[in-house]
């Protein structure tokens, strides 16, 4: 518990390990955060993990994360990244929650698409499972929590995203840091079906005893 962890394993077994070089850099290790599972516990300042795992451009993604994030609100001048994927701020897609300086949007879901900004619902601190989707059909971009599919501003084109992560950033260098513990990611390079996604979705929330609100086909957890 507290250990500095140097490399995030990719379980699929493709070999796509993502290595903090730098150890102030590195996120912590937090044993037993959610029904006895661990979490990559992030600073909020600059723990991230950042690479380029090669391969074709993106032009379909779904992302499933079990997280949380520390604050039951977002401070000023901080949108905290989860994760960035992309290259070149108009060639990247992200999941992050907008600062309280964000007006109407403050503490709301915030991609950041193609040089586009795309909110959705408010995020609270509760460990959640955020299922995103980038596709190339309308409208290209969608969001579901515990289940649930979330209004979420529509994106206007098809991606072509390079196969660069920023995990626990916006980039390496940049603020915007996550304040917040990731217990999970999964990355698909190619859009699930509904089928899928429900069979993920009930397999995580049984594993790590969260509640969906929608789709809640495991009748024994």
């Amino acid at each position: 518990n507290g250990e500095a962890v140097r490399t995030i394993v990719d379980g699929s077994g493709n070999g796509n390990n993502i290595i903090q070089t730098t150890v102030n850099q590195r996120a912590t290790l937090t044993t037993n955060h959610l029904n006895g599972f661990a979490a990559l516990n992030f600073d909020g300042v600059n723990d991230n993990y950042s690479d380029n795992i090669g391969g074709a451009n993106y032009s379909e993604l779904d992302i499933i994360t079990v997280m949380n994030f520390d604050l039951a609100s977002q401070p000023a001048s901080n949108t905290d990244y989860v994760y960035r994927i992309g290259a070149v701020y108009n060639k990247s897609i992200s999941f992050s929650r907008a600062n309280i300086n964000s007006g109407a949007n403050a503490d709301k879901y915030y991609s950041y698409c193609e040089g586009k900004a795309r909110f959705g619902p408010v995020l609270d601190n509760s460990p959640t499972i955020y299922a995103q989707t980038f596709s190339g059909t309308t409208p290209f971009h969608f969001l579901r929590m515990d289940g649930a599919v979330q209004s979420v501003t529509a994106h206007n084109s098809n991606f072509n995203l390079p196969p660069e992560w920023n995990i626990g950033r916006f980039l390496g260098t940049n603020p915007h840091g996550l304040d917040g513990k990731i217990v999970e990611l999964i990355a698909f390079n190619s859009n699930l079906n509904t089928t899928q996604r429900i069979i993920i979705e009930n397999h995580l929330a049984s594993k790590y005893a969260l509640t969906l609100t929608s789709n809640d086909k495991f009748a024994h957890d």
